[in-house]
């Protein structure tokens, strides 16, 4: 969803003035997402996600230092204009809550972790 609104189309508030009934509202609110100008040098990445990926595949040897440099450097590059699906510094929260998701989803099914991460 937070690519959506990223790009101009509000979904939970389009959501909101539907279900309250403000027909109105909500005709004038997809107007102007339809004739909002396209937005352009965003790039869309799921950045906790590539990080924990990064640093796991060059622990454990699956990726050149000359490639993790160049991930690193790309994330660097697009800092400011990177959108992401779950991590925003207003609302730590749900970060919070896929970070462990993943190190539980990890140590509950370690031979998929080896598969994923290790053997790649």
């Amino acid at each position: 969803m937070a690519f959506d609104i990223a790009r101009g189309l509000p979904q939970p508030l389009l959501a909101y003035e539907a279900a309250i009934g403000r027909r109105e509202s909500l005709r004038h609110r997809i107007e102007a997402a339809r004739s909002s100008a396209p937005r352009q040098g965003h790039v869309y990445c799921r950045t906790l996600e590539l990080k924990l990926l990064l640093v796991l595949r060059r622990l454990c040897g699956r990726m050149s230092r000359e490639e993790s440099q160049r991930w690193w450097g790309w994330l660097a590059k697009h800092r400011g204009s990177t959108v992401d699906a779950v991590f925003d510094p207003d609302d730590r929260l749900p970060a919070s809550i896929e970070a462990l998701h993943h190190f539980a989803e990890y140590a509950r099914h370690p031979r998929a972790f080896v598969r994923q991460v290790i053997r790649g």
